[in-house]
């Protein structure tokens, strides 16, 4: 027995080798490594220097930075964005449109992570008080198909955030409003359009909030304290950010880990709603931090405006709008818009900034278009913002146009 098993060794031995080739190449991913590599941009190695955890008030660079980690935070546009790293900075040839990322992605959530490490990695090297760079995406989806009448109407959260832990610094960026499961609609109806208030605890303030949003929140939430302990996150700054809803979970997560005794750096919602919840939430939120919390809005966009009964809004409201051809105009710290007006002649009156938008820009047009939703906006304002002399150090935009836009037809 013994030497027919010894005869059949080499066979074994070579059947095994076979299998754990394949399953490396399956399970290892050893191709994912060369899918997403490319050569760094001299400028964008060790970029992450300029970042303040420290800083006290909107600080941009900071606020450049967390926005170019919201736009990454959608698998599409992280996927443009290394192809085009992987063709000197420009769109490829054979990209006919965004469809085709959908269609045919190479960064999906599976190896997500993976990707968005290898696209900003270098971030990170070069800097004597970065030692280390711990990455974690936590990622929490529920479909509700129980009360759907026709199969069609599904229920959905699908909260996402990338934590970057560094030894100075932790950097927390959440995903705004995409597919679950290949459910175009779910988080949409489930999550965004879920507007009823709903009570909440002491961590809240006892006040009242979108039901939506604050369902996603408690979806993940185990799971991000889970992930910030193993992280030693309770001595470090830490900055939240995120694009569209996104912005809006940044917010309910910076109150409540600021209410567990973490220490928060900063707040910046892209393109996010202006309200979250009742004015008790809102009085909170902005006593608890007061100054953090930063709203960036591009003029044309029709989410951030938005303005819903019952609701008030909080923090620092910063206002972009498009001058020209490149150029972009930043207004911070501004008061709220004013939303109660009875006909469009008069709403022209009463929002200055929005007649001054319409009658100066290029894009004289109404805030209606979903496509000035998209981070692209919001990203080379502040880019253009920020003072020259800071400026030509910090890595560039990615000029995703036509691409990735609701209406990427426009741009052929």
């Amino acid at each position: 027995m013994q030497n027919r098993l010894v005869a059949k060794l080499p066979a074994y031995i070579s059947f095994s080798a076979i299998l754990f080739l394949f399953t490396e190449n399956l399970f290892g991913q050893p191709d994912a490594d060369s899918t997403f590599k490319f050569t760094p941009q001299p400028r964008e190695i060790g970029c992450m220097r300029y970042f303040d955890p420290f800083a006290t008030s909107n600080n941009l660079t900071n606020a450049y930075f967390l926005a170019k980690f919201s736009e990454a935070l959608y698998p599409e546009r992280l996927d443009l964005q290394i192809r085009m790293q992987q063709n000197n900075g420009s769109l490829p040839r054979n990209l006919k449109s965004t469809d085709e990322l959908k269609i045919h992605p190479r960064v999906t959530d599976t190896n997500f992570l993976l990707a968005f490490k290898s696209r900003y990695n270098h971030y990170f090297q070069n800097i004597p008080q970065i030692k280390e760079v711990e990455w974690e995406y936590l990622e929490k989806s529920y479909l509700d198909t129980t009360g759907a009448l026709t199969g069609h109407v599904v229920l959905g959260q699908d909260p996402e955030c990338m934590i970057i832990s560094t030894a100075s610094y932790i950097l927390i960026i959440f995903r705004g409003t995409d597919d679950i499961h290949n459910n175009r609609y779910a988080e949409w109806i489930g999550t965004d359009f879920n507007a009823f208030k709903t009570g909440t605890d002491s961590t809240f303030g006892n006040s009242r909030i979108h039901k939506g949003f604050y369902r996603s929140f408690k979806l993940i939430e185990d799971d991000l304290y889970e992930t910030l302990k193993k992280m030693d996150a309770s001595n470090k700054p830490i900055w939240l950010a995120g694009h569209s809803l996104g912005g809006a979970m940044a917010v309910l997560t910076a109150v409540s880990m600021k209410q567990k005794g973490y220490q928060i750096g900063g707040v910046c919602s892209f393109g996010g709603p202006s309200v979250l919840g009742n004015k008790r939430f809102s009085r909170f939120a902005d006593s608890l931090l007061p100054k953090k919390i930063d709203r960036y809005e591009f003029a044309l966009d029709p989410i951030s405006i938005l303005k819903i009964p019952g609701y008030t809004t909080f923090g620092r409201r910063n206002w972009l709008r498009r001058i020209g051809e490149g150029s972009f105009e930043l207004f911070m710290d501004l008061p709220e818009r004013r939303p109660h007006v009875q006909s469009s002649f008069h709403y022209l009156l009463a929002d200055k900034e929005l007649s001054l938008h319409l009658f100066s820009s290029r894009l004289s047009k109404l805030p209606y278009q979903l496509y000035h939703h998209n981070t692209q906006w919001i990203v080379k304002g502040l880019y253009l913002s920020v003072p020259w002399h800071l400026r030509k150090n910090l890595p560039l935009p990615e000029d995703t146009f036509p691409f990735i836009y609701y209406a990427w037809e426009l741009g052929k």
